[in-house]
Formats: C-alpha cells, structure tokens, sequence
C-alpha cells in the first residue's frame, strides 16, 4: 500500500525525528547506545528478543537522509517492510509512504472485506504521518512529549495524530 501526503515539515526535521526514535528503539532493544552513524542499509537488531510472540528481526534495507528511509520487520506471523521517500515541497515535503505486509492477512478475505481492511491500513498510514508532523510541530513550539516513546519508529504502528493540536492552533489564531 502506498501514500503521498504533503507535510509543513523540512526533511531535516523529519529525519531527525525518525533517527531519534529509531535509535531509542535499539537502544531499548538491545541495551546498547548507537550514533546515528549505523543507521545505513544492512544494520540490524532483534526487538523484543525475549518474547517468543512479540520478537522482531528488524532489518535497513534503505537510508539515504534527507531522502529515503526503508526498514523490514519480520515476526513470527508477518514479515512488514515499510518505506519512506522524500521529495522538496513548497513550505514542506512530500513524503510517499509505503507499507508491505508479506503475510498478507487480507488474501483469504473476500473484495468487499478486502476493501475494508485495506482502507484501515491506509487510514493508519495517513494518521501516522500525522503523527509524526504532530509531534515535530509541537517541538518546535515547545510543547513537551507525553510519552517516553511517543510515536514508535517502528514498522507496526505509530501513535495517533493529536487533534488538540489544531483546535489550541485555532485558539491562538483566534486571539491574535
């Protein structure tokens, strides 16, 4: 499945972001501190070594800062590859998010339910993007992280995008 969404974000910002959380990933992982130096195709670390029904293989496939970010993730059920491209956008840039599931879980659905599901997916995609423009939005304006971890880096899930966001936007615009 893929994704292109516009971001008011520098891709500067949006790696930092990713590096940051991936490298408290390893970190937390594998109890060992990394320079961002390592993050580049071929490194790899296990998540969750100790559980047997959460242990991840987590691999690089791709990094190219500013440009490229694709990581692999394979589990005992599923084998998820995800990507991020980035392209120079006025005021921003356009990230092309892609996300495999080599188990594809929806194979055996039928069209109807297929369809359903696929539009989960891609709803979490969008709403992870979200996220992370979110949580790069409210560092800039010095909004503190409510979460150690905040937005995982990983290939399953990312946090919700924050609605409050826009409403306390749109009261600071109202008293202006």
């Amino acid at each position: 499945m893929r994704i292109v969404r516009t971001l008011d974000i520098t891709s500067d910002e949006f790696f930092d972001y990713l590096e940051q959380r991936l490298l408290t990933e390893i970190e937390h992982a594998t109890g060992e501190r990394h320079a961002p130096s390592v993050l580049k195709a071929g490194f790899r670390y296990v998540s969750d070594p100790d559980d047997r029904y959460r242990r991840a293989e987590v691999r690089i496939l791709a990094y190219v800062r500013g440009i490229e970010y694709r990581l692999s993730s394979v589990t005992a059920t599923d084998d998820v590859t995800i990507g991020y491209r980035i392209e120079p956008h006025a005021g921003g840039i356009e990230v092309t998010y892609t996300q495999e599931i080599g188990s594809d879980l929806t194979s055996s659905q039928g069209p109807l339910m297929r369809g359903f599901s696929q539009a989960v997916y891609l709803s979490r995609m969008a709403q992870s993007l979200m996220a992370i423009q979110d949580a790069i939005l409210d560092a800039r304006d010095g909004v503190p992280v409510t979460s150690s971890r905040g937005a995982s880096s990983g290939p399953s899930r990312f946090g919700s995008a924050r609605p409050g966001r826009r409403l306390r936007d749109m009261l600071i615009e109202r008293k202006r």
